[in-house]
């Protein structure tokens, strides 16, 4: 018997609550990894404080994003509180107990918390936060939770169906569909060859990485395969035949995509957001598989959820999709009108999983930031006062001090965030002279960048030495002043 597509676009309830132990965890996580570098990303002492926000947002035409609270103050207290709290969100989150009200503050917590510096965010903190929106309607407490202890929990059947599952499953779907629409080079599409760029850039690539590039042809079979897994791959779990094994089937092959990239490059947080966003779609044939039947395969309507609430799930789910349609460039989609893009800035749906496309990127590099202290002494200020040492190090992607600082500092070299190598080198003058006596104070530096360029057929590239900035921290008060007035602030 086919089944329906209510059936089809149901999901299980143990499957959710899984989903929600496992996105709490990566919340918790997320905060206590954030917290090492609270003063440098969320302070007025660090790299992008509050008063640079007037204009940023000038930049962007885009004040709806910038709507946080974590702007209220400039101190590492007031951010460390609001992290806390966050931490306790995220623990009642973890056990559910009053689960849909905690999931909508943690979802507005993250949100807030994103905004505060765009900077170093990457794609797993996009899906984390679209797919907590969409949870916040989501049954993920009805099972392993105290609210299930409580008699919250719907123990009559272990499937469920509304507008909210739709939109979960879809999605999951939109991710790696139009990441593979987005992947339009011949590196992806006829070369085969987007593989062997990713793992070219330093920057990333982990050991296991450098030594899947000794196997051309193993590279060129991946880069085929990850494609239309991506394309066509996600489908599966829509299948009308064989609905729960190829509904698993398709879960484990995401989960062996994304240890792949886990192993190969460094990705922080991604590839494990990516793989616990998926737990959700286990379906009720894992379970019966797993643990004996403890109930039947009914589907309950979507009770708990009201005809407007369903009816604004529905036209937000639209409005993603033809969002993402709007990501897609030499399209005849214009995408969504600009009147209406505050919809997805507001409530944080906005998207674009460009990942690795249409090509991954072939400008590599590390950077060297040679600086004069005031007794005459040149050190470089990127090694923490280290020899200024111009060859490539070892191992590239060993030179950040975390997948944040990786972020930020890849995008200072790219020229739409150019206005922040000044922000940054404000802040490495706060940093070093907060951090060391009078006569070792820093006087001046330059931000060099030493591009490599990834080459056809492994071939290696001199590196040139790019300066992206320079600057003096002895800079006359109103020469700052003059330099603030110009960029906006």
């Amino acid at each position: 018997m086919i089944p329906s597509l209510k059936h089809l676009f149901a999901v299980d309830l143990r499957s959710l609550a899984l989903m929600r132990i496992a996105m709490a965890v990566l919340l918790i996580a997320d905060l206590i990894g954030r917290s090492f570098d609270l003063s440098a990303h969320y302070t007025d002492f660090g790299a992008l404080p509050r008063k640079n926000f007037g204009f940023i947002e000038a930049m962007s035409g885009n004040p709806w994003w910038f709507i946080s609270f974590h702007l209220s103050s400039g101190t590492w207290q007031f951010e460390a509180l609001l992290m806390l709290i966050a931490g306790v969100i995220a623990v009642l989150l973890l056990v559910g107990y009053r689960t849909r009200w905690v999931t909508f503050v943690s979802w507005l917590f993250l949100s807030s918390l994103q905004s505060r510096n765009f900077m170093i965010l990457q794609a797993g903190d996009i899906l984390l936060r679209v797919v907590l929106f969409w949870a916040m309607f989501l049954p993920w407490g009805a099972r392993f939770s105290i609210d299930a202890l409580l008699g919250d929990g719907n123990k009559k059947t272990p499937r469920i169906f509304s507008a909210a599952t739709v939109a979960y499953l879809l999605q999951i779907v939109f991710v790696y569909v139009f990441s593979a629409v987005l992947k339009s080079g011949p590196e992806w599409r006829t070369e085969g060859t987007a593989i062997y760029y990713a793992l070219s850039v330093d920057q990333f690539t982990t050991s296991f990485g450098y030594f899947l590039l000794k196997f051309p042809f193993l590279l060129k079979g991946l880069t085929f395969g990850v494609y239309w897994l991506e394309l066509l791959g996600i489908f599966f779990i829509f299948s009308p035949v064989l609905t729960g094994p190829l509904r698993t089937f398709t879960v484990f092959c995401f989960w062996g995509l994304h240890l792949g990239l886990a192993m190969s490059m460094e990705l922080g947080n991604f590839p494990w957001i990516s793989s616990m966003c998926m737990l959700g779609i286990l379906p009720t044939w894992f379970w019966d598989k797993l643990l004996p039947r403890t109930g039947t395969s009914s589907i309950e309507a979507a009770s708990d959820l009201s005809i407007p609430v369903n009816t604004g799930l529905s036209f937000l789910l639209v409005y993603v999709f033809l969002w993402n349609m709007g990501t897609i460039k030499n399209s005849s989609f214009l995408g969504i009108p600009t009147g209406l893009k505050w919809v997805g800035f507001l409530s944080r749906l906005s998207q674009q999983w460009d990942m690795f496309a249409p090509f991954p990127i072939k400008e590599d590099g590390w950077y060297v930031i040679p600086g004069e202290l005031k007794d005459g002494t040149v050190v470089d200020v990127f090694r923490n006062g280290g020899d200024v040492r111009w060859e490539k190090p070892e191992r590239v992607a060993n030179a950040y001090k975390n997948f944040r600082w990786r972020k930020y500092m890849m995008n200072l070299w790219n020229k739409n965030y150019a206005s922040h190598r000044l922000f940054y080198s404000r802040y490495l003058c706060r940093d070093w002279n907060s951090r060391h006596p009078q006569t070792k104070q820093l006087a001046k530096f330059q931000l060099i960048f030493m591009l490599e360029r990834t080459l056809p057929d492994y071939q290696v590239s001199p590196p040139q030495k790019t300066v992206l900035f320079s600057y003096d921290c002895g800079m006359e008060a109103d020469v700052l002043g003059k330099i603030e007035a110009l960029l906006g602030e």
